[in-house]
């Protein structure tokens, strides 16, 4: 039995396609909101919510 990584929710490939999808994933504008980037801004309210 073969060990899996989670996967990831990003796109692998470096077409027009892919980086849509990956900056919309990580400006939230796509999926749960899980995969969205961690800004200066954002930062410190996720560490207080912890």
């Amino acid at each position: 039995m073969r060990n899996h990584k989670p996967r990831s929710g990003f796109r692998a490939g470096r077409d027009a396609d892919a980086l849509q999808e990956n900056m919309e994933l990580l400006t939230g504008q796509r999926g749960s909101g899980l995969e969205k980037a961690l800004t200066c801004v954002t930062l410190p309210t996720s560490v207080l919510l912890g």
